[in-house]
């Protein structure tokens, strides 16, 4: 996956950048709804709420839910959006 195939994740990065995971759902989403998304056309997301923006990214394997609902990121997709761990 790359952002050629997936232009609209290229905001997000910008959105996330120095995020610490896990967190709650709740601030994950909040950075979502203040994203600056492209006005582009075909650099638009699928969507612009950010519950259904979640969930896209849940289905992609970007994000995960943990059971306490805090949003996690696997590693692989941590470093190009900038995310960090709490102790790392």
């Amino acid at each position: 996956m790359t952002i050629d195939e997936y232009p609209w994740l290229e905001p997000l990065k910008t959105a996330v950048n120095g995020l610490k995971v896990p967190v709650e759902e709740e601030i994950f989403l909040d950075k979502l709804k203040n994203t600056m998304w492209s006005e582009e056309s075909g650099k638009q997301p699928p969507t612009l709420n950010p519950e259904e923006i979640m969930q896209y990214l849940l289905q992609m394997g970007i994000i995960d839910r943990r059971y306490d609902k805090r949003v996690n990121m696997p590693t692989i997709y941590m470093y190009g959006f900038g995310v960090k761990r709490p102790k790392g």
